[in-house]
């Protein structure tokens, strides 16, 4: 299981659209993922970030969170012989990306306009924004006039389709194992190189300084 440092979770989010905005809560259950496209499996293991965009009703919704291969590094620790690729399965592939989906820091966003009137501001300003258009609109007063409280929870309908559930994770499973399988080769050198592995997690280390009382750390 993999240690992390967080900021917005899933569940936070869910749990805020259930006491803050649950009508919107209830509208998600009109919405499921259309389709499951364009994640970059290279990416996923070089940089240990899950990036999707998926069809949601009439709307885009980015999704992008970390730490998926070092779940399933984790996972495949212990497998030993030849043959380990044959060996890895849909189920732990599932697990990997349930993990860390639960886990991880999330960033999202979505075409609609709720998300870019009432919420795409202050994904900014607390650090879950996945929206390439964010910085771009980000200190035009309007973008926050129709949420000027910040009291309608994190997330717009359409990605709490997303998130709920996690209907979508099998298929997301299911295409990054054969993305595996198809390219044997780059995944025996992400997945079980020790050299290549030691130098990923030297890569994704990060020094993280510890609160003292004279950082005020005790507020």
């Amino acid at each position: 299981m993999v240690t992390y440092i967080n900021e917005v979770t899933r569940m936070q989010m869910i749990q805020a659209a259930k006491s803050k905005s649950p009508d919107r809560f209830v509208k998600r259950l009109n919405y499921n993922t259309k389709q499951f496209k364009d994640v970059d499996f290279k990416r996923l293991f070089e940089d240990d970030t899950f990036f999707w965009y998926a069809g949601v009703g009439d709307h885009m919704v980015i999704l992008e969170f970390d730490g998926a291969f070092e779940e399933l590094k984790w996972l495949t620790k212990g497998m030993k012989g030849p043959n380990k690729i044959n060996r890895l399965t849909q189920e732990m592939v599932t697990k990997a990306l349930s993990l860390a989906l639960d886990e991880s820091d999330l960033r999202v966003a979505c075409a609609c306009e709720d998300w870019k009137y009432r919420y795409r501001f202050y994904s900014v300003e607390k650090g879950y924004s996945a929206d390439p258009a964010a910085g771009k609109y980000h200190y035009r007063p309007k973008y926050k006039r129709t949420n000027k409280d910040d009291n309608k929870g994190y997330v717009c309908k359409h990605i709490l389709a997303v998130l709920y559930g996690k209907r979508w994770i099998p298929a997301a499973a299911k295409a990054w194992l054969a993305w595996m399988k198809a390219n044997p080769e780059l995944t025996s050198q992400y997945l079980f190189s020790e050299k290549y592995l030691k130098k990923l997690d030297k890569k994704l280390s990060i020094d993280v300084p510890q609160e003292t009382e004279e950082d005020g750390g005790n507020d």
